[in-house]
């Protein structure tokens, strides 16, 4: 893997990498895409302008996986969806997560823009996946589990030609996670403690690296670490605008 400008068959396209109040980088957000497929994983208040800036296309996107429902991974919902509307989206949006994400994120919308369910010109294709179980999104075969975090956060595991990406969404690996990561092409986790705590609400960089180790992951991408400590040079930690492209 590595940087780069161009397009491959599978790429990481970061729009934030940052903790929830972080103020120099945006909130924890990527899209994965194929030549065919473009997928945004989370949504949180700093990411629909983030997204704009890389394209403001009203079918850019298929679809939006929601790792849990904090406002910095959700709270760009209404704003994406209804600027989507206005721009002319007609094509069905994916709204994808774990249990019960239909209903929160629902919430959400009708939170931010009361009636928008009724009033946007397309609709909106609920996907749940259940922990343990395999969905498939336009060819792409997704699986959760859930983390340890103060809310229900379903980490997720996505093989897409050939490839394997995972993304932790928040929270501290559980033993489902780690099944989840197993030989992961990609594995992009949260590292919000320096150091271990015995907290279960987020993961620490040390224990990140030893997962990473654990489950044979590839490459390692460490994100949403905390906006207090010094950032590792020796890492790989993503910036806002950063392009991976995935390869052999």
């Amino acid at each position: 893997m590595h940087r780069g400008k161009g397009s491959t068959v599978v790429a990481v396209r970061y729009l934030g990498t940052g903790e929830a109040f972080d103020e120099k980088r945006p909130n924890m957000s990527f899209v994965l895409e194929t030549k065919t497929q473009r997928l945004l994983f989370d949504c949180g208040y700093s990411i629909p302008h983030q997204l704009w800036s890389v394209s403001t296309a009203p079918d850019y996107l298929d679809g939006i996986y929601i790792s849990h429902f904090h406002a910095d991974h959700c709270f760009g919902l209404p704003a994406l969806v209804a600027r989507l509307s206005q721009d002319g989206r007609r094509t069905p949006l994916h709204i994808l997560g774990g249990p019960g994400s239909q209903d929160a994120a629902t919430n959400v919308l009708e939170m931010g823009y009361p009636g928008i369910l009724n009033k946007i010109p397309f609709s909106l294709d609920f996907i749940e996946i259940e922990p343990g179980a395999e969905r498939s999104f336009g060819g792409w075969v997704m699986s959760t589990a859930r983390s340890y975090h103060s809310r229900p956060n379903y980490s997720v595991r996505v093989t897409v030609d050939g490839f394997v990406v995972c993304y932790s969404g928040d929270g501290a690996p559980s033993t489902s996670c780690r099944q989840l990561y197993q030989h992961a092409d990609l594995l992009i986790h949260e590292a919000y403690y320096p150091n271990a705590t015995g907290k279960k609400s987020h993961a620490s960089l040390a224990e990140v690296l030893t997962l990473a180790s654990d489950v044979a992951a590839q490459q390692l991408h460490l994100v949403h670490l905390s906006r207090k400590v010094t950032r590792p040079t020796e890492l790989v930690v993503p910036e806002a605008g950063e392009f991976f492209l995935l390869s052999r």
